[in-house]
């Protein structure tokens, strides 16, 4: 340190200390005189007399009564050493214990020590300065991770705390409303979240704060007397500043603070999925939209419902908005009608806008009151098709991992659905497109006022279209256009699908259970043509890892047109990162380089349920360093609050290293566990970021015994 005060290059003590020294002199020492310029339990201003010579013995001796007292102990450590000899003088070796809690006003620089030896001749005295300060040796965040494996999430991956702003004092869930900061020379003193005081209560020795006034993160300190501790500009690299334990060798005695703002919704549902809100502006209002199935009967949209069906029929699915904020979505009528002479079956079912629509069971209708926008991407059985789909058995639930992208206007949106057909006639990661809007060529089926879709739903292709009443046994017909990614069961339901817009491309991601690995394929220009007429074709599958890993893989596309992917990697259960940079220009991407592919958690099982979103880290949040931000569910913390955590490295994409080994973090990433109001199910997560474009604070979205949104707010 070069500053004043605390902050000078005087020694820092806290708590209990020793000093010791030597004296020499070639006469005999006749006294020792012990001084401070600030009261030590109310003494020591005066100079106390702390040891005299003893002629008998010819030893200087501890005057007991004046030597000891609470707060402070002289002693003189060899007897021996302390004999005069005419031959070799007068050698003394002496020891201060100083309880530093007991000086005045309990944290005060500048203090000066004053040990004076006497010789009857002369006084020899060289004072010792220190600056006596508060120190942080612990936080107790109040939440149950204190014990047990949990107490290895306490502290994140670079030695944050972390703890929720909601929390409530809970003693069966042994969990508190207060934070507590436990040290020494704090009694009296404030706790300080960054530069804002806090209110602050004793609680014996430690200092205790309410979580709902910590309204962000950030460091941690307590100042005392005007006298701050020094846990986060100390030297790190000093061995007594380091705190390495068995999974983070890096940590050090650094004080900072994750809180997460947690919100249970209303909402109850299964499959859900989250995205930000998009305006008719095509940016994020900083609000979120939750898509799922209530009950497995109702279709839902924060709460608005969409449409339902019979109970149990009704899963989850997707949505997206396009660059007018107008938002069409899809979901898997799981519907078998045997109850007439025509046994027909649901299908993924798409819609537009979040109103409420009629009953999904009506779909099939022709009626004109029902030209809201519906159509059928895939009938869960052909059932003797004409059209080339051979498969005539019956899976329910036969589409799985229902993913959706778009791109376009009111105009023209191109629509981009992706699923797994688990069944075994037909398996494959399946793909349609096609486009809807009120200005597009080709105007097969009114999806709503003035719109039109290229892809029909009048199709001959399983029981017809516009059966009569006593056939309301008729579900969506299977179009024709199906396009298959994968073949020879090479696949699985791990996928992820996203649009580039900067290179026109979309990615289908996945993993081969075959190989065992992950790979993706890509289609250029995805919009050419029109719906059964397009003028591109995928790509051949690229291999990005054949190491056992690809499952539960998710993706994200930068600016740059970047591949950002986050995946499991099944050998050592860890979560694994890859970035692939694409070579080729708008519309003609040739090929991947494998930028970067390393472990980022192996604390426990970690890397399922994965989640991925990019945000920017630059200081004035410009878009010069944004990096990627995932969030991934530990099965080793399965039914508690704790099971989900969210990392990001800590350099800019291009310094990229592994966040993890075998032995624990390696300080190269962030991992922060998210602390829930109520213990996450085995089920997707969502990664958000909330301001626009890559900017605000990270949001994370999970499905509880109802779906939660946790906000990591910002400094």
């Amino acid at each position: 340190f070069t500053g004043s005060n605390e902050l000078d290059a005087d020694d820092k003590i806290s708590g209990k200390v020793v000093f010791t020294g030597t004296i020499q002199d070639d006469r005999k020492i006749g006294t020792l005189t012990l001084k401070s310029n600030y009261a030590i339990n109310s003494t020591l201003t005066n100079a106390v007399t702390v040891a005299e010579y003893d002629n008998k013995t010819s030893l200087l001796k501890v005057k007991p009564a004046e030597s000891a007292t609470t707060g402070w102990t002289f002693s003189i450590t060899t007897a021996d050493s302390s004999q005069f000899s005419l031959a070799t003088g007068h050698t003394v070796e002496w020891r201060l214990e100083l309880d530093s809690t007991y000086v005045a006003n309990v944290a005060q620089s500048d203090v000066v020590f004053t040990l004076t030896a006497n010789d009857g001749t002369n006084n020899g005295a060289t004072p010792k300065q220190v600056d006596i300060v508060p120190y942080i040796t612990d936080i107790s965040s109040g939440e149950d991770m204190e014990s047990g494996t949990k107490r290895y999430l306490r502290r994140s991956a670079s030695g944050a705390y972390v703890a929720s702003v909601d929390a409530k004092y809970d003693p069966t869930a042994k969990t508190s409303s207060t934070i507590t900061v436990k040290g020494f020379n704090l009694t009296g003193g404030t706790v300080y979240l960054g530069d804002t005081s806090k209110e602050t209560v004793a609680s014996g020795a430690d200092l205790t704060v309410k979580k709902s006034l910590l309204t962000k993160s950030g460091a941690i300190k307590v100042i005392n007397n005007s006298v701050e501790s020094l846990n986060n500009s100390n030297d790190n690299n000093a061995e007594c500043n380091k705190e390495a334990s068995q999974f983070a060798p890096n940590h050090t005695d650094d004080r900072y603070i994750y809180m997460w703002d947690t919100t249970t919704t209303n909402y109850s549902g299964s499959e859900a999925v989250m995205k930000p809100v998009i305006n008719n502006q095509g940016a994020k209002t900083g609000a979120m939209m939750w898509f799922y199935a209530e009950n497995n009967q109702y279709l839902r949209a924060n709460g608005t419902q969409l449409t339902t069906s019979w109970a149990g029929s009704v899963y989850g699915g997707n949505f997206a908005y396009n660059s007018a904020g107008s938002p069409t979505w899809v979901f898997l009528h799981n519907m078998n009608w045997g109850g007439t002479a025509y046994t027909a079956f649901g299908s993924v079912q798409w819609g537009k806008s979040f109103n409420t629509l009629p009953a999904a069971y009506y779909w099939n209708r022709p009626y004109a009151n029902q030209r809201s926008g519906r159509l059928g991407l895939g009938n869960l059985s052909f059932n003797g098709s004409t059209t080339g789909y051979s498969y005539s058995g019956t899976t329910m639930k036969r589409y799985e991992n229902i993913k959706m992208a778009v791109t376009g206007n009111a105009a023209d949106t191109l629509n981009m659905v992706a699923y797994f057909d688990k069944a075994d006639e037909s398996r494959s990661i399946v793909f349609w497109r096609f486009h809807e809007g009120t200005d597009i060529s080709q105007k097969n089926e009114q999806t709503g006022a003035n719109a039109y879709s290229d892809l029909s739903r009048k199709v001959a292709n399983t029981y017809e279209y516009d059966a009569t009443y006593s056939r309301t046994a008729v579900g969506l017909d299977t179009p024709k256009g199906r396009e298959e990614i994968t073949s020879g069961k090479a696949d699985s339901a791990y996928f992820d699908m996203a649009y580039d817009s900067v290179m026109n491309v979309v990615y289908i991601a996945y993993y081969d259970e075959v190989e065992g690995g992950l790979k993706i394929r890509y289609l250029n220009n995805p919009a050419a043509g029109y719906y059964d007429h397009w003028t591109n074709d995928w790509q051949t599958a690229v291999t990005i890892d054949p190491d056992a890993a690809g499952q539960y893989v998710a993706m994200k596309i930068d600016a740059s047109g970047r591949v950002h992917l986050a995946y499991y990697d099944s050998t050592g259960s860890y979560l694994k990162y890859a970035l692939l940079t694409p070579s080729g220009t708008s519309g003609d991407v040739t090929g991947f380089t494998v930028t970067k592919k390393v472990l980022v958690d192996t604390l426990f099982t970690n890397g399922m349920y994965n989640s991925i979103t990019l945000k920017d880290f630059s200081e004035d949040e410009d878009g010069s360093d944004v990096r990627p931000v995932i969030t991934s569910y530990s099965i080793s913390y399965g039914g508690t609050k704790y099971s989900l955590r969210t990392s990001w490295p800590l350099t800019p994409v291009a310094d990229i290293q592994a966040g993890a080994n075998d032995d624990g973090y390696t300080g190269k990433w962030e991992t922060v566990v998210v602390v829930s109001a109520n213990a996450p199910t085995q089920d997707n997560t969502y990664t958000e970021t909330k301001g626009t474009g890559y900017t605000g604070n990270i949001v994370v979205g999970y499905t509880a015994s109802k779906l939660e949104q946790a906000e990591l707010l910002g400094e």
